[in-house]
């Protein structure tokens, strides 16, 4: 298959990221909020409490940021079944969607523990020779694009002197800290990754390549919209204006007047660090799903109207 023009945009823009990472001494670029980026190896939000507290049993249909994807994962191990995703960092699309699901498909349990897990203990050193196997097995099960895609990196890389791996690619942040895996129901045991590859076979995923602000006119309707640490970014959105927090308060209302169903649930979480949560939504409907030092979760709920 010939690989699309846009994928070979985002092919030569991925190349001088990596490239540009050895030449500085690290990997990946720390704004989260441009459209080339590195991705998240894993999730650091805590999923698993998050969706066991509002329920996924009468969810028809969400709309979630894909970033690392295991919150879409999340998801569909509850039972959701039709999942459309957005992400402003187009690298997104090709670890989640194509690398990271074809993993849990094609891999059983401890597998994709080991390759997903491959930090020894505390320290520092990515020990990614140790499962190139694992990840070359990945690749040439992929979907055709993908896997060129894939190839094609790997191959431009080894060209320039370097034995690349796609996890060069993700956020050394989010890898330091094993606890990740705690957050996310599929890596707790193998019956939950088997749950979670046996529901993969039945759901319908999208990807769209846009930024929150074009949601309310992009996307439909949603009985759940998670909004993963999106409101941290508001500088990105609204530049040097004065009242950032008006906007994004006037965005949010506009999520959750034309894309939430009656009954639904809009998430946010991580607002701490830019927005007091109870300012941002004090006009609204709300309740703190996890509220403490260290992280913050909120729920807006959208209540039916009576007959």
């Amino acid at each position: 298959m010939v690989i699309s023009q846009q994928r070979k945009f985002d092919l030569e823009n991925m190349i001088k990221i990596y490239l540009e990472g050895y030449q500085d001494g690290y990997f990946g670029v720390n704004d989260d909020f441009i459209e080339y980026a590195s991705f998240y190896h894993l999730t650091n939000e805590p999923v698993n409490k998050i969706f066991s507290e509002i329920g996924l049993n009468e969810v028809q249909k969400a709309l979630s940021v894909l970033a690392s994807g295991d919150q879409v994962f999340h998801m569909i191990s509850g039972g959701v079944q039709n999942i459309d995703t957005f992400d402003i960092n187009r690298l997104t699309e090709y670890y989640a969607l194509g690398f990271k699901k074809r993993a849990i498909e094609c891999l059983n349990y401890y597998e994709f523990m080991k390759l997903f897990e491959y930090y020894k203990d505390w320290d520092l050193e990515r020990h990614f020779g140790e499962n190139k196997d694992i990840e070359k097995y990945v690749i040439e099960n992929m979907e055709e694009e993908y896997k060129c895609f894939w190839n094609e990196f790997l191959y431009a890389v080894k060209e320039k002197g370097f034995e690349a791996s796609i996890f060069h690619l993700s956020c050394e942040a989010d890898l330091i800290d094993r606890q990740n895996t705690k957050n996310n129901l599929y890596m707790k045991d193998e019956s939950e990754y088997i749950k979670l590859q046996r529901r993969l076979k039945e759901v319908n995923i999208s990807y769209k390549y846009c930024s929150i602000m074009d949601v309310p006119t992009t996307f439909a309707k949603y009985d759940l919209i998670y909004l993963s640490n999106i409101m941290d970014y508001y500088r990105s959105f609204y530049g040097n204006n004065n009242r950032p927090m008006d906007d994004a308060r006037n965005l949010i209302k506009a999520i959750y007047t034309q894309n939430l169903n009656p009954n639904g649930e809009i998430i946010l979480t991580e607002m701490q660090r830019k927005f007091s949560p109870n300012e941002f939504l004090k006009e609204m409907i709300n309740h703190p799903i996890i509220n403490n030092c260290l992280f913050t979760a909120y729920g807006i709920k959208k209540k039916r109207k009576l007959k």
